[in-house]
C-alpha cells in the first residue's frame, strides 16, 4: 500500500519523473441505496509519484462543474504500480479490508449521469485524467466543460450492488491502459478496489451447470441460468442441464458481458434461434469493445457499439430496431460490423454505422444451432458460422476496425410489451479461446 516519505525526497523524485497517475475504476450506481461508491487512482509507472494537492473533481455535466471536489492530503506519495483508494472506510473495507486509502464518505455522492464526470488534477490545477459516463448528452458549457469532455466518455453503464456476490464496477483494461479515449479504455469489471483489474482469462468456457462464471457482467438485470428444458425455448441444449438467458422480462432487452481486451479471440457454442413468428426481435451475441455495447437496443447509438455481432433479426421490426436505421434481413443470420465515434459529451455527435458483412438463411429455427465468431484485429480480418455455414471470412471494409475487446449477449425486442412465451437468447456450452486456425485465413 501507499507510504508516506520525506517531502524532500517526494520532490526530489518528482523534479524528473512526469506524472503517470490516472482515474483507473470506479463505483457510482448500484442497486438500490448507493452506498460504496469509491474512486481508484493508479500509477501506471514504476516510480514513485508525489500526489500531495492534487484533486479529484467530480463535475456535474448539466453545468460543467464541479459539485464536490476532494484533496489528497499532504505527503502522500502513490508507490509504483500502486493503487490510491478514495472512499468510506467503513463501507467498503467491510467488503475489501483495508484498500481504502483517503477515508472520505463517497456514499450516494457521486452523481449518476446523462452525463456526469470525474476529473483529476495535480498540484498545480494541471489537468491528468478525466473520465465520462452514463449518457449521450452533450455538457453545458461549465468551468470543467473543457477538462470534462477530454477523452470522450463510458456511457450508460451500471455499476453493481456492494452487498450481491457480483459486484461490478467500471475500470480501465488492463490496469492504467490510457488512449485517451474512454470508449476504448474502460469496461464494465468485477469490481476490484485496490487491486488489478481483471478481465476473463483465455481459454475459458461455461456450461451454465450450477450457475454462470463470476466473471459474467450483468447489463440491466442480474446474470441467470435456466434449465431450457422447462423455461423459453422448453427444449434441452445439446450440452443438456442449464443454460445462460438474456431477456428482460419487463420489455425491451438486455445484455450480459464477458469483460476482456482482446486482438485476437475465437468465440463459439450454442444459441437458441426462436421460431418465426409476427413479434419483432433481433436475438445473437458479439465481439465488442470495451464500453458497454449498445447494438442490442432500439435506438441510434454512439460510441457504444462498435464491433462485431453475429444477429438473427426476426418478424414485424416496424423500423423500431436501431431507431430504424439498419436494413434488417429477417429470417437470416447476419455478421454485422459497427463503428461509432468515440466522441461522447463533446458536441460532435455521430450514430452508428453499420454494414452487413454476410448473411445466410442456412438457420434453424425453433432449435439450438452452432455458432463460431472471431476475429484477428491485427490483421483486419474476422469470421462468423452458424451450422458450420460460413457467413463472412475475410477483411473488414475501409473504415472499420475493432482495437481489443470482449464478449456480448444480447436480445432485444421491438414490439410493444412484455416478450412473449419463446422470445429471448438462450446460451450453452460457451467457449472461448485465441485459436484461429490456419483454415479460417488460409485465401488471404
Amino acid at each position: 500500500m501507499k507510504k508516506l516519505l520525506l517531502l524532500l525526497i517526494v520532490i526530489f523524485i518528482t523534479t524528473f519523473l512526469p506524472a503517470a497517475i490516472v482515474i483507473n475504476e470506479f463505483m457510482y450506481d448500484m442497486d438500490g441505496t448507493d452506498a460504496g461508491e469509491y474512486i481508484e487512482l493508479y500509477n501506471t509507472s514504476s516510480s514513485p509519484e508525489d500526489i500531495s494537492g492534487w484533486q479529484v473533481l467530480l463535475v456535474n455535466g448539466a453545468a460543467g462543474t464541479a459539485y464536490n471536489t476532494i484533496t489528497i492530503p499532504a505527503l502522500t506519495t502513490l508507490l509504483g504500480n500502486d493503487y490510491y483508494v478514495i472512499g468510506n472506510q467503513t463501507t467498503i473495507n467491510a467488503v475489501w479490508p483495508g484498500v481504502v486509502d483517503l477515508n472520505i464518505n463517497l456514499d450516494n455522492i457521486l452523481q449518476n449521469g446523462s452525463p456526469d464526470a470525474i476529473v483529476l488534477k495535480n498540484g498545480s490545477a494541471t489537468l491528468i485524467d478525466a473520465v465520462n459516463y452514463e449518457g449521450d448528452a452533450v455538457f453545458v458549457v461549465g468551468a470543467e466543460t473543457p477538462n470534462a469532455i477530454s477523452e470522450g466518455g463510458t456511457g450508460s453503464i451500471r455499476t453493481r450492488a456492494i452487498a450481491t456476490t457480483r459486484v461490478g464496477s467500471i475500470g480501465r483494461l488492463p490496469d492504467g491502459a490510457d488512449t485517451n479515449v474512454n470508449l476504448e479504455d474502460f469496461h464494465p469489471i468485477v469490481a476490484s478496489p485496490g487491486s488489478a483489474n481483471t478481465g476473463i482469462s483465455l481459454p475459458f468456457s461455461d456450461n451454465f451447470d450450477g450457475g454462470a462464471n463470476a466473471a459474467w457482467m450483468a447489463g440491466f438485470v442480474q446474470i441467470r441460468v435456466v434449465n431450457p428444458a422447462s423455461t423459453g425455448p422448453m427444449v434441452a441444449s445439446p450440452q443438456g442441464g442449464d443454460a445462460l438467458e438474456v431477456v428482460d422480462v419487463t420489455g425491451g432487452g438486455d445484455t450480459a458481458y464477458l469483460g476482456g481486451a482482446f486482438k485476437l479471440i475465437n468465440v463459439e457454442g450454442y444459441i437458441w434461434i426462436p421460431a418465426d413468428a409476427a413479434n419483432g426481435w433481433t436475438t445473437g451475441l458479439g465481439i465488442a469493445t470495451k464500453c458497454e455495447p449498445n447494438w442490442f437496443s432500439d435506438a441510434i447509438g454512439n460510441g457504444l457499439e462498435k464491433g462485431f455481432y453475429l444477429d438473427y433479426q426476426n418478424g414485424a421490426l416496424g423500423g423500431t430496431l436501431k431507431g430504424g436505421t439498419y436494413p434488417a434481413h429477417s429470417g437470416s443470420a447476419d455478421l454485422i460490423a459497427v463503428n461509432t465515434s468515440a466522441t461522447l459529451n463533446t458536441g460532435l455527435v455521430t450514430g452508428t454505422v453499420a454494414t452487413t458483412l454476410g448473411t445466410t438463411t442456412s438457420v434453424s429455427k425453433g432449435a439450438w444451432n452452432t455458432f463460431r465468431i472471431g476475429c484477428d484485429t491485427n490483421s483486419n480480418l474476422v469470421y462468423a458460422y452458424i451450422n458450420g455455414v460460413e457467413i463472412f471470412r475475410g477483411a473488414l471494409p475501409a473504415g472499420y476496425n475493432l482495437t481489443a475487446g470482449g464478449v456480448v449477449v444480447g436480445f432485444r425486442e421491438s414490439h410493444a410489451g412484455t416478450p412473449v412465451a419463446g422470445e429471448g437468447t438462450w446460451i450453452d456450452a460457451l467457449m472461448i479461446d485465441t485459436n484461429t486456425s490456419v483454415s479460417d485465413w488460409s485465401i488471404y
